[in-house]
């Protein structure tokens, strides 16, 4: 896809991934060529990003029911207050 859209090849090699919006649409461009599905950036877009979330929020997301997420939750923060004591 890189060398379609005209890219660096060590592009998402990078710690933090910068792209100009000429880039950006040069990148959605060949994915669409290369992709015989035409909703494919709909999909793509619709795609949930789990890193962006808090862990909290991460764990809530990943759990099975809403009891589930509210231990999950639970169990992170006390962790963080147990590290947090620590430190004073």
């Amino acid at each position: 896809m890189l060398r379609r859209a005209e890219l660096p090849a060590g592009l998402f090699q990078q710690d933090r991934i910068y792209v100009t919006t000429t880039e950006l649409f040069a990148l959605w461009r060949a994915i669409g060529e290369a992709s015989p599905d035409p909703a494919i950036g709909l999909k793509l877009g619709a795609e949930p990003r789990l890193e962006r979330y808090q862990p909290t929020a991460i764990a809530a997301v990943c759990s099975r029911t809403f009891r589930d997420a509210l231990q999950r939750i639970a169990f992170r923060t006390a962790g963080v207050q147990r590290v947090m004591d620590t430190r004073d």
